[in-house]
């Protein structure tokens, strides 16, 4: 099962190291079930065919704040022309945090 996460605002590539994805949600804005880590599997989807692979990076601003765009690191092997913006992120169960159960 997968879940929509937010979509791409911006990209930007960094040499040797990938394309920086910056999203359309703060940190303060983030859906509450979200705990995206690096090396969790993602789908970025758009009218072309979805790109499967995973979280290489999370990128911090300094001085980061609540309202700092959230970002994250592509591995260097995902071309930039393949993750445009308002393309979907789609994440994996893998990064859904699960509520206890109560029994």
């Amino acid at each position: 099962m997968t879940r929509h996460a937010f979509n791409v605002s911006d990209t930007f590539v960094i040499q040797g190291r990938g394309v920086v994805v910056t999203t359309d949600k703060r940190y303060e804005d983030l859906p509450s079930w979200l705990a995206l880590k690096i090396g969790d599997d993602i789908e970025i989807r758009s009218e072309s065919n979805p790109v499967r692979t995973h979280v290489a990076g999370i990128e911090f601003i300094n001085p980061w704040t609540p309202k700092t765009p959230f970002g994250f690191l592509l591995p260097a092997d995902v071309p930039n022309d393949r993750v445009t913006v308002g393309c979907e992120i789609w994440v994996t169960e893998a990064s859904v945090i699960n509520p206890p159960r109560c029994e």
